[in-house]
């Protein structure tokens, strides 16, 4: 199958997939199986140095001892339980707010900061995050704190990741309260406290005795979230945000850097910036809104930029940021420290690029103006802030991240190019302008759906389609479809017209029409399945019937770029014979004779009006698509005549063509000359 048809909607990227498949087969791995095995050696230079640095860090906090007494203050450490005891303290109780990072002696009981190993300076007023009191007396007493926070992160992904191994999700059930059930905590900590005294920290998860969970025996698997893991990890990226040093501090403890690069939370942020979503976003407003604020913090400082910039490496497997940095086998939980590392993987810069220009777009238009509901509103506030933040974090010009060896030039310029806002389609004419004329009033929320689809379209259209919609009505579009590299539709340039009916996203019948305008196609059989008058025949558009319910337009669910990627995967086939009704389940020998001639007979008419008609006919080459065309041919020329070289040693009738009687020329000629003398393009 091509690229061309798989790569979706989705929420991952296709191109990225199969990069991870054929990526680096080297991982960097170490398990300890003796207690005596305590060091983790052999990675990266950075991860190396990271868990260098940490591991010396967190030992010289262990190793402190009561400031009155002398006596140890760590015996049974676990972030688990220190986390714990400093969010049931400190909420809403400032005079707590030095349990962040200070241990009360079990002997005396009095504090002592881990950090210095003397009694903790109290700020009088020390930082309030959702209710949450933190204060810190030194720099190494911010930094515990801060490791203490991003351990018990690790440890409740961790958590999540095991419960959610098995798809009932015993694990998760027994941990979240029934529906209708009390919600009271007993004094294990099991269960919830009343809504209003909900700790994100203390309840999420079962906070009882024990060392963190073991590393997962599968590889890491980001999973959804809900109102509660949400809500905790807004508190976590309010609270890091707020104990990462500011612009003003210089010369950063370099253990900040390998903590966070070591744990979970940058890849859990990675992981929620892969959705391209704005509504989805909008609608998750608060956990969104921290994290972009804590991108922000991090992109700001020059010592911290590069976590957010820079590719990451993969974390398969890892037993979390407490078991991989505490040295001492008391602390060592069995032995059980896991770190497998894969190849790199894309930057928080690049996952938030994609919002970005969508955001970019949203605020550019001036249909923007018109979102005045609070929901629009909103939705103008989280674009208003991606492209704030991306501005902070965006990779300067030169600066490379991809190997320029292996950027694919056409893959480049169509995301620079595939959806545009273009008056000059209506200018130059379409077919429903009519139609458009009559619809004077558009319903609440449809001019916000479509902007949130076009916005969509500028970051997931598939390589070989692009779409142009008008800038005072987006309902009218123009789209572009390469014909797929494996099919007899290889590499030409077909456009269709397309208008959004009045209710276009209440009624199944989403759209009033999509056409084709170049009717020899019709006429010649080139679109199989397309009407005489160059109507498009697909089960998303009420036009084919065929199918089950589930194949028709889904209100609230299917999209423009639904349809448009259906027209490129089910119309523009590698076997349109057995595209049409009749012809879906005959086999034999027979049925593919007439499959391999109706190919023949396509391959040939692509040449001459998705290939040629473009490039022979200076209006066409000049008008709405002229910059696309040229960037097209001119970028995939060698693919291109390869591609029909092939078809040319199977199928006489692409080097006779329907020209060639008359000019002597072969179309493959005429196209290699026309191919030739392209001028460039903008």
């Amino acid at each position: 199958m091509s690229l061309y048809r798989r790569k979706g909607r989705g929420q991952y990227d296709q191109s990225e997939r199969a990069s991870r498949a054929s990526a680096q087969s080297q991982y960097y791995m170490h398990i300890p199986r003796s207690a005596n095995a305590s060091q983790l050696t052999g990675y990266p230079p950075d991860i190396q140095q990271s868990l260098d640095t940490v591991q010396v860090f967190a030992a010289a906090r262990m190793a402190k001892k009561c400031h009155k007494c002398g006596s140890g203050l760590t015996d049974g450490f676990s972030a688990r339980n220190w986390i714990r005891n400093w969010s049931q303290r400190a909420n809403n109780r400032p005079e707590n707010a030095a349990t962040f990072c200070s241990a009360t002696c079990p002997e005396c009981g009095v504090l002592t900061c881990l950090g210095c190993g003397h009694r903790p300076r109290r700020n009088k007023q020390p930082h309030q995050i959702n209710g949450y009191y933190v204060d810190w007396c030194c720099r190494e007493g911010r930094m515990l704190g801060m490791w203490a926070l991003l351990a018990r992160y690790d440890q409740v992904e961790l958590e999540f990741q095991a419960s959610s191994s098995n798809s009932d999700g015993p694990g998760l059930r027994r941990r979240l309260p029934r529906r209708g059930a009390s919600d009271t905590q007993d004094s294990r900590g099991i269960g919830y406290a009343d809504r209003g005294n909900y700790n994100p920290w203390a309840n999420l998860f079962h906070g009882g005795p024990g060392g963190p969970p073991s590393a997962l025996s599968r590889p890491i698997e980001f999973h959804g979230s809900d109102s509660k893991s949400d809500r905790f990890l807004t508190v976590t990226f309010h609270v890091v945000k707020e104990l990462t040093p500011s612009t003003a501090n210089k010369d950063l403890s370099p253990e900040l850097r390998g903590m966070l690069q070591l744990s979970f939370l940058i890849d859990k942020l990675a992981e929620l910036l892969r959705n391209d979503s704005l509504e989805d976003i909008t609608s998750r407003a608060e956990v969104y809104t921290a994290a972009f604020q804590f991108v922000k913090k991090l992109g700001a400082h020059p010592e911290l930029v590069s976590l957010v910039q820079t590719l990451r490496h993969h974390k398969r497997q890892t037993s979390g940021l407490e078991s991989l940095t505490l040295r001492s086998t008391a602390h060592d939980h069995g032995g059980n420290r896991v770190l497998i590392l894969g190849e790199t993987i894309p930057s928080v810069a690049e996952r938030l690029r994609k919002l970005a220009r969508q955001s970019d777009i949203i605020l550019g238009t001036r249909e923007s103006e018109g979102l005045t509901s609070r929901a629009g509103k909103n939705m103008l506030d989280i674009c208003e802030e991606i492209t704030d933040v991306y501005a902070i974090i965006a990779p300067r010009r030169n600066q490379t991240v991809n190997d320029p060896q292996t950027v694919d030039k056409y893959a480049e310029y169509h995301q620079q190019y595939c959806l545009m806002r273009d008056e000059s389609i209506l200018d130059q004419g379409h077919k429903f302008n009519t139609l458009a004329s009559r619809m004077m009033y558009s319903p609440q929320g449809r001019i916000k759906r479509l902007m949130v689809e076009l916005a969509n379209m500028a970051t997931s259209l598939p390589v070989g389609i692009y779409v142009k919609a008008s800038e005072s009505r987006p309902d009218l579009m123009r789209c572009l479809i390469m014909g797929p590299p494996d099919s007899p539709y290889g590499y030409g340039l077909f456009e269709f017209r397309f208008a959004g009916g009045k209710k276009t996203y209440s009624k199944r019948a989403a759209y009033h029409g999509m056409a084709a305008p170049l009717q020899e196609l019709q006429r010649s059989a080139v679109i199989q399945s397309s009407t005489p008058t160059g109507k498009i025949c697909l089960s998303l558009l009420g036009t084919w019937r065929e199918g089950d319910a589930a194949a028709q337009w889904q209100p609230g669910k299917s999209t423009i770029l639904s349809v448009l990627i259906s027209i490129q995967a089910m119309i523009f086939t590698e076997d349109p014979f057995r595209n049409e009704p009749a012809n879906t389940n005959r086999v034999g020998r027979r049925a593919d004779r007439e499959a391999q001639m109706t190919i023949q007979k396509i391959q040939p008419l692509t040449i001459e009006y998705g290939m040629l008609a473009w490039l022979e006919k200076q209006q066409r080459l000049n008008g709405v698509w002229g910059n696309i065309v040229k960037a097209h041919f001119k970028l995939n020329k060698e693919k291109i005549l390869t591609n029909i070289n092939k078809w040319a040693q199977s199928n006489p009738a692409v080097g006779r063509g329907y020209e060639w009687y008359r000019s002597g020329v072969s179309p493959v000629e005429r196209l290699r000359r026309q191919l030739d003398s392209l001028s460039g393009f903008s």
